[in-house]
């Protein structure tokens, strides 16, 4: 379990989560295409809160690994995703998703080792 530090500003804390395998918490793909894998890189400066249970709606894609990293009042979390979906189209349906939160998101594609 991942645990933030109340009230601590210059607190740093970093934690790892592996995502529920729950049919409900897991994104369906959209098609049976090849699978591919991403980092998706959010980041928090005074938005909402960002912890394992505000990634539970990620569009199109499905978390495999998530790692935390919080200081004050910021957080980024590095996100190891599935997706059928390029990575530029990927980025373009997590941009408005990350936007609404009051973060901003990058994708980096990994190497197809499938």
């Amino acid at each position: 379990m991942v645990a933030r530090v109340p009230g601590h500003h210059g607190a740093f804390l970093l934690g790892t989560a592996m995502v529920s395998s729950r049919p409900h918490a897991r994104a369906r793909l959209s098609s049976p295409m090849p699978v591919r894998r991403s980092i998706a890189v959010i980041l928090s400066a005074g938005g909402a809160e960002l912890d394992p249970r505000t990634l539970s709606d990620l569009p199109c894609a499905r978390i495999v690994r998530v790692e935390f990293a919080w200081g004050g009042r910021s957080a980024c979390v590095a996100a190891t995703v599935e997706h059928d979906v390029s990575p530029a189209v990927l980025l373009a349906r997590l941009g408005p998703w990350a936007a609404r939160r009051g973060w901003s998101v990058t994708i980096a594609p990994l190497p197809n080792t499938r």
